[in-house]
């Protein structure tokens, strides 16, 4: 038998069949409805290559694809009907259920074209889109998957949050270095400061911060110390860092912090900074006897002498104050005293300054002795007060009073032979403007003004309080002549001070 017959009788007696590049419909098909049943999806390749139409050359379909839960080749679907597509000088052709494999690997015979279809899994849940509806089939799966898949995603980000946060408690996490993450800080881009948890790498990450000199990032890596390290581990580390100590400083005196304050301070060896921090606590305090409790606490600080000085002198003062203002109640609700009546007191005199005390106390109680403590001159030797403050302080409460007996008795002095003179420490020119504040008489004012020293001034209160014997004396003790007569048109005729300045001019002994 020749060589070429042998051949034949093997491929005729081959029980193998025709390769169609493609796998039997039938069988994928059976498939496809037990991994339905199974609730596994297909991709859209799968899909398309088991959901197909068979058509031959001439674009008639020989056969149509069967699908599950439709053995008969034909869906009912809109959204899946076939796209009938017409050609010039083409007819539409028949549907034909049948096909033989031999037709397959023919010349001329009917290639298959995959159709759209939908997951074998959605056919159950799918929704049957009305004819006309602008809604794709790509957009009806899509919005379906999204709703099924919200659980499953939710489920798996809350499995990578509990993943992330084992790594990061286990300190296993992949992060920048100090000097990468202070540059991050200084270009303002996102940054963690919370993988640094050893000591060495936070105070490297403060020591590249002031490198930088950028006081921004500097309070930014202190806040994180503050809430991550322990007062006394941090304490101990600024002090070799004055920089960061600066700020440290600053950002508790603007979160008002005081406590926290007051402590660094003392670690730091400011006692005297630490110690007027505390002082500075009792200005809201509104308790008189909370307030002197503290005072006397603070006396025992480290401040220098004179700072003492002062608190002890304020601390005598609120208690000065505590038993005036109690005493004075009690003694304007009886109403034993006229000046509690003619001038009823306007406020308590608990926290005011020792000036406006002792004003208080000559205004209220001037005539009392020494020995009391609402005397103002108990208050002035208490206080050590000095003659000028306190005369000021005095003729101005007395000069409110119209009690210009007193106000004489304050400027009046003893002089060496047993005589009397006027004398002001504080100047005749401040006596003058606070007695004719208070409309003193004129026979007053024209004594003091024309007591000023200084020419200049004395003829200047002169004139405005129009003391006409001040001004011609004073022209006639600084010989202006011309002035002199000027000021002659501006007095009445034939009055006393005309005569006064016809004498004036008149006087030989004068040169003029």
């Amino acid at each position: 038998m020749s060589k070429l017959a042998m051949e034949e009788d093997y491929w005729n007696s081959s029980k193998v069949k025709g390769f169609d590049f493609g796998d039997d419909i039938e069988q994928l098909t059976e498939t496809k409805r037990t991994m339905g049943r199974m609730h596994i999806d297909f991709d859209d390749d799968s899909v398309d290559c088991i959901d197909m139409d068979v058509i031959d050359w001439s674009e008639n379909v020989i056969k149509a694809a069967r699908r599950p839960g439709n053995e008969r080749g034909t869906n009912q679907d809109p959204a899946f009907r076939h796209h009938e597509k017409f050609t010039p000088g083409m007819q539409r052709g028949s549907t034909s259920s049948q096909t033989t494999p031999s037709s397959l690997f023919s010349l001329g015979q009917p290639a298959r074209v995959p159709r759209a279809t939908t997951p074998l899994n959605s056919q159950k849940r799918r929704s049957v889109t009305p004819v006309g509806s602008s809604q794709s089939i790509s957009e009806m799966v899509d919005r379906e998957q999204l709703r099924y898949s919200t659980r499953g995603d939710m489920a798996s980000l809350q499995a990578e949050n509990a993943r992330l946060a084992r790594l990061l408690h286990s300190g296993r996490t992949c992060h920048a270095g100090t000097e990468e993450t202070v540059w991050k800080m200084f270009k303002n881009q996102p940054y963690a400061l919370e993988p640094f948890r050893c000591l060495r790498d936070k105070m490297n990450l403060l020591d590249q911060a002031v490198k930088m000199h950028d006081g921004n990032i500097i309070t930014a890596i202190l806040i994180y110390l503050k809430t991550s390290l322990r007062k006394e581990i941090l304490f101990a580390e600024l002090i070799s860092r004055p920089t960061a100590v600066n700020h440290y400083v600053s950002l508790l005196r603007k979160q008002s912090d005081e406590r926290t304050l007051l402590e660094l301070l003392t670690a730091l060896g400011r006692t005297e900074e630490a110690a007027l921090i505390e002082y500075k606590q009792h200005v809201a305090m509104r308790d008189p006897e909370k307030r002197l409790a503290f005072l006397k606490r603070c006396i025992s600080l480290p401040f220098n002498s004179e700072d003492s000085m002062h608190i002890q002198n304020q601390y005598t003062l609120l208690d000065h104050q505590g038993i005036i203002e109690h005493n004075d109640k009690k003694v304007e609700a009886a109403g034993q005293l006229t000046i509690f009546k003619e001038h009823p007191r306007k406020a308590s005199i608990l926290f005011m300054p020792l000036v406006t005390t002792l004003f208080y106390c000559c205004f209220y109680h001037y005539g009392e002795t020494e020995g009391t403590l609402s005397s103002p001159a108990n208050l002035k030797k208490v206080f050590k007060i000095s003659n000028k403050q306190y005369l000021w302080t005095a003729m101005a409460a007395r000069s409110q009073l119209h009690k210009w007996e007193d106000v004489d008795a304050l400027l009046t002095s003893k002089g060496w032979f047993g005589g009397t003179k006027k004398k002001a420490l504080i100047g005749f020119h401040r006596v003058v403007e606070i007695v004719s504040k208070n409309n003193a008489p004129f026979g007053m004012v024209n004594e003091f003004v024309g007591l000023v020293d200084d020419a200049e001034t004395r003829l200047d209160l002169a004139l405005k309080h129009k003391c006409h014997s001040v001004v011609i004396e004073t022209l006639c003790q600084m010989k202006d002549q011309q002035q002199l007569r000027e000021y002659r048109k501006q007095v009445e005729i034939n009055s006393p001070e005309e005569k006064m300045i016809v004498e004036a001019l008149k006087n030989s002994q004068i040169r003029w």
